[in-house]
């Protein structure tokens, strides 16, 4: 704890004490003393967000909820599309039957051109034969490139994750019928950052690869400053910084994003309270090992809290006038008195 001291200003004056003497209160600073920081409010939000359809319409099957967390390639909804599933085996049975026909047009055309050398009705046979062979081998290229294509809406009526995340948000359910194209679920990717704004000044102390604290209540988190850039709305006024937090949070959370300040030159901080701010400029009074005051010109760099930020380096431990510092001048001997 600072200790708060009371010191009894004396003027000496051939042997009597004046009247005048006025106590002061000191406060002697802290070994270990917080350090400047910037605090300002951030937000947690997914780094990737995606609306999840599908190329082809149906009905739902199944479709996993809200909270759910998936892998990248995980299915998370099932359509069902009966009219698809029909023509898929009608042209199937197509194909069997294409397939069957092409297989006895070669068997007959190998007997047919044998006698086809010998008698001129044969030939003709032949030639009918050949070219209803190429109209079958023409329909079963067609029937096959239609079942491909089948089958490739068939895998549409599977809707796979994208990358590794968490179901945020589900917009129809199982049984409802949806059309194509149709968003059905949004989803967020399990990878998060605290994303912060402030202003060009601010942004000195921040630095891409820089080690910060973010704050949740008592807790601390670790995150690395990933990117520093401007707000497009706001003429370069403003920066977003966007942060990793090395723990898992939760989408939407509002933390204290903690930055160290620092400065070109050294610096100390001073309560607010021993701050002289007067005609000819700003001073504080630092009481010496001989009980004397110390009247020190300063400059107001910073505030941090109820700190002002001074250009001088002050050693803990020393004691500096808060209360009834106004009148005190340079040399002026005090009387410690203890609370």
């Amino acid at each position: 704890m600072p200790k708060l001291l009371i010191f009894t200003a004396l003027t000496l004056s051939t042997g009597v004490i004046a009247a005048t003497a006025q106590p002061v209160v000191t406060f002697q600073l802290p070994f270990n003393q917080e350090q400047p920081k910037l605090d300002v409010l951030a937000r947690v939000q997914s780094n990737k967000m995606a609306s999840i359809s599908t190329d082809v319409g149906g009905q739902i099957l199944t479709i996993s909820e809200v909270g759910t967390q998936f892998k990248k390639g995980q299915v998370l909804v099932v359509l069902e599309d009966k009219s698809l599933h029909f023509e898929q085996q009608q042209i199937s049975a197509e194909i069997e039957q294409s397939e069957l026909l092409l297989s006895h047009l070669e068997k007959k055309l190998i007997a047919i051109r044998k006698l086809s050398l010998t008698e001129y009705s044969s030939r003709l046979s032949v030639d009918e034969m050949e070219t209803e062979k190429l109209i079958t081998q023409q329909k079963l290229h067609s029937q096959l490139a239609r079942q491909q294509d089948l089958t490739k809406q068939l895998t549409h009526l599977q809707i796979k994750a994208p990358f590794d995340g968490v179901i945020s948000q589900v917009q129809n359910y199982a049984g409802d019928f949806i059309r194509a194209n149709q968003a059905v679920l949004t989803i967020h990717s399990t990878q998060v950052e605290a994303i912060a704004r402030v202003t060009q000044s601010q942004a000195q102390s921040i630095h891409e690869g820089q080690q910060i604290q973010l704050l949740d209540g008592e807790n601390k988190i670790t995150a690395l400053v990933s990117r520093i850039f401007p707000v497009a709305d706001s003429l370069g006024a403003l920066l977003e910084v966007r942060m990793l937090p090395q723990n898992p949070l939760p989408v939407g959370k509002l933390l204290t994003a903690q930055f160290d300040i620092h400065y070109s030159q050294p610096v100390s901080m001073i309560p607010e309270d021993a701050l002289r701010i007067e005609k000819a400029g700003v001073s504080f009074v630092r009481v010496t090992a001989q009980h004397k005051a110390e009247v020190i010109t300063t400059q107001i760099i910073d505030r941090y809290k109820n700190w002002i930020v001074i250009p001088q380096q002050i050693n803990s431990g020393e004691s500096l006038v808060i209360r009834g510092n106004e009148s005190l001048k340079n040399g002026d001997a005090v009387q410690v008195v203890n609370l």
